[in-house]
């Protein structure tokens, strides 16, 4: 009987502690940070290839993009969806999300600088921080005709708007503010322009870049929509010398009017 007693206690024993076992939340996977190396021949240029990034693996934590090469051709990514914590871009080679891709940076977004060129079609899930105070305006860029859902802070470089040729419109679920060093290009058309459209506020501050295709004289255009706008763009630039622009500042949209000088 004492023998039986003491098998009872030892089996409640072992149940207790696998039950206890059972319960403990996993480990977390550690998130792999890399650095690009382009060293996959076969995959020249491919974002999700293993062999592009040191150490070996596709980031799953922090991508950092420091190479010097220049801005084309673009990293790639082949993959319908990537999830990472955040992409950092530190040198002239950029990166495209192609109209049938989605990137998510869960963690701290993407930041762009030091003329590293972004092209995004698809979908960008992350807030986005575009360049640094320092860096000319044009160094680097963020075009498009996608969507982010995200914020985008502007302390410099460019963003450009609406320049896919089956659309002109980048839609961006969240807010936008452009800081004294950054610059907004907008491209107008007989037919329309590139559209920056925004789920929430927009806040601008720093240059307006209008470049002119056609016949636009006595036209207005809307280039900015937004759940409420604020500031003045510090200076306005129409690229094609012999148009003026009238800018007008409304609740929630900013228009443009081109003029023959």
């Amino acid at each position: 009987m004492v023998s039986m007693m003491r098998s009872s206690r030892l089996a409640t024993g072992f149940g207790v502690a696998f039950l206890a076992i059972a319960c403990m939340s996993p480990a977390p996977i550690a998130s792999l940070d890399a650095e690009w190396s382009g060293q996959d021949p076969a995959r020249v240029f491919d974002f999700n290839a293993p062999l592009n990034w040191k150490p070996n693996g596709v980031p799953t934590g922090t991508a950092t993009i420091s190479a010097a090469s220049p801005a084309a051709p673009f990293v790639q990514f082949t993959q319908a969806a990537t999830t990472l914590g955040a992409i950092n871009l530190t040198g002239g080679l950029g990166i495209t999300i192609d109209s049938d891709k989605t990137v998510t940076a869960s963690k701290g977004g993407l930041s762009i600088c030091c003329d590293a060129k972004i092209r995004s079609e698809g979908v960008l899930n992350g807030n986005v921080v575009l360049g640094s105070r320092t860096a000319p305006q044009m160094s680097h860029q963020l075009d498009g005709s996608g969507t982010i859902n995200g914020d985008i802070t502007q302390t410099g470089g460019s963003l450009h708007p609406g320049v896919s040729q089956s659309s002109r419109t980048l839609t961006v679920n969240g807010a936008y503010t452009q800081g004294p060093g950054g610059a907004l290009i907008v491209d107008v058309y007989p037919d329309g322009a590139g559209l920056l459209v925004l789920s929430r506020t927009a806040t601008v501050g720093g240059a307006l870049l209008i470049g002119v295709n056609g016949d636009v004289e006595n036209r207005t255009f809307k280039i900015l929509t937004a759940a409420g706008v604020s500031g003045r763009f510090l200076h306005v630039y129409v690229i094609e010398e012999k148009y003026s622009a009238i800018v007008t500042y409304n609740a929630r949209d900013i228009t443009v009017s081109l003029r023959r000088l």
